[in-house]
C-alpha cells in the first residue's frame, strides 16, 4: 500500500490523473470484493459547476444518477457528516452506524446498494484547492479488521501532502495568468512554472531539480521572466504577478 502511495504521490505532483491507479491498487489490496472508489467533492456549491467526482475499480461505473445522489446525499452519510470529517483518520463505517440499520435506508441503497456494499472504510485524503477527496473500500461479507484500517492509511502519509503541493502550485501558476495582462508580454508554460514554484519559497537549485532542467537554465527562465514583467529580481517578479507593485503598492494587473 505504500508503494501504491508513492506511485500516487510522483502522479499527484506531475499533475497526472493517479485515481484509476489508486482505486485499482486499493481494490486488489485490500480484497475490496464490492468495489473501492477515489471520490473528489467539491466543498462549495456544486451548482457552479464543479461537480463530485467518482472513479471505481472492481465494481460498475457510476452514471449521472448516482452523482446526482452523492450532492444530494453526502451531507447526510455518516462519513461526510461529522464537523471537519476531511481531515479525520481512516475510520470503518461500522464504527460511526449500527450496520444492520442502517442497510435498512434508502441513504444505504442510494450510496452502497449498487455493489452491494455492506461494510466500507474510507480513508480521507484531505482538502486540497477546495475539494475534499477520499478513498473508499467496500465488501459484501465482512467487515474491515483493525490491522486493514492501519494498512489502507498508509495511503494518507505521501499523498496528502502530494495533493497540498500541486494544488499549491497549480494556484500559484494560476495566478500568473490572471495578473499577466494581454497587453504585457505573454509568459510560456514552463516560465509559469518556474515563477510559481519562486512564490512558493523554492531555490532555483530545488526548481531544476523539480523540473528536471539545470539551475543555470532555471536563472535565464528568471531572466526572462523578468524582461517581460519590467522587474528587477526574483522578489519584484512575486510581488508583480501577485498585483503589487515592486516598491509596495497597488497595481493593477496589465500597467506597466
Amino acid at each position: 500500500m505504500l508503494r501504491l502511495s508513492l506511485d500516487c504521490a510522483r502522479l499527484a505532483v506531475q499533475g497526472g490523473d493517479f485515481a484509476p491507479i489508486l482505486a485499482e491498487g486499493a481494490d486488489s489490496i485490500m480484497r475490496a470484493d464490492a468495489a473501492a472508489a477515489f471520490i473528489t467533492v467539491p466543498l462549495v456549491d456544486c451548482a457552479a459547476g464543479s461537480r463530485p467526482r467518482v472513479v471505481v475499480a472492481g465494481g460498475p461505473p457510476v452514471d449521472d444518477s448516482y452523482i446526482s445522489d452523492l450532492i444530494e446525499l453526502a451531507p447526510r452519510h455518516p462519513h461526510t457528516a461529522r464537523p471537519g470529517w476531511f481531515d479525520a483518520p481512516t475510520t470503518r463505517l461500522s464504527d460511526l452506524v449500527d450496520l444492520p440499520r442502517f442497510w435498512e435506508t434508502d441513504l444505504w441503497q442510494r450510496f452502497h446498494g449498487y455493489v452491494n456494499g455492506r461494510y466500507q472504510c474510507a480513508a480521507n485524503l484531505g482538502c486540497h484547492g477546495g475539494t475534499a477527496a477520499f478513498l473508499v473500500v467496500q465488501r459484501v461479507d465482512r467487515d474491515f479488521s483493525d490491522d486493514d484500517l492501519a494498512v489502507l492509511d498508509l495511503i494518507r502519509g505521501p499523498l496528502i501532502p502530494a495533493q497540498a503541493f500541486r494544488a499549491a502550485w497549480d494556484a500559484a501558476t494560476a495566478q500568473v495568468r490572471r495578473t499577466v495582462g494581454a497587453a504585457e508580454a505573454p509568459l510560456t508554460a514552463r516560465e509559469e512554472q518556474v515563477v510559481g514554484l519562486v512564490a512558493l519559497g523554492w531555490t532555483s537549485a530545488r526548481i531544476g531539480r523539480h523540473l528536471h532542467i539545470t539551475e543555470r537554465t532555471v536563472r535565464k527562465h528568471l531572466e526572462n521572466i523578468n524582461g517581460k514583467l519590467g522587474t528587477t529580481n526574483r522578489a519584484a517578479a512575486v510581488n508583480r504577478f501577485r498585483g503589487l507593485d515592486p516598491a509596495g503598492g497597488s497595481r493593477r494587473a496589465g500597467q506597466r
